[in-house]
């Protein structure tokens, strides 16, 4: 048996077809959390009745934190000779940099990489 909530949520997905979970929360004054919960309760109920599950539906976004005219300036330079040094001393690139090398190196990332990689100018 589906508590309150999870009737509700279902009614709405069946009126809408597509309903966006941040939405349903705000609706229901409830977090995102309650919400993903509920969904399970819901899957749980549509499996016992041998129906489909809910389809989960991801939107992909890119954006840019970065400001346009550094964006824009950096791409006007592409002929200049060597620029390396001076992006390299932009504290939003090294901030970059280090989580890059953070979560996506396969290897034990130690502070002395770090110190050399800065110290040294290397990128890798």
């Amino acid at each position: 048996m589906l508590s309150e909530r999870s009737q509700l949520i279902l009614t709405l997905i069946l009126e809408k077809k597509t309903i966006e979970l941040n939405d349903i929360a705000k609706l229901l004054g409830v977090s995102p959390r309650t919400v993903r919960n509920n969904f399970l309760e819901i899957d749980e109920f549509l499996q016992s009745k041998n129906l489909n599950s809910l389809e989960k539906q991801v939107k992909v976004t890119y954006s840019l934190n970065d400001n346009k005219n550094l964006i824009e300036k950096a791409l006007s330079n592409k002929d200049a000779p060597n620029n390396k040094e001076d992006f390299w001393q932009e504290p939003a690139f090294r901030l970059q940099f280090l989580y890059n090398k953070i979560f996506w190196e396969e290897r034990r990332i130690t502070i002395e990489y770090f110190m050399d990689c800065f110290t040294s100018g290397a990128l890798i």
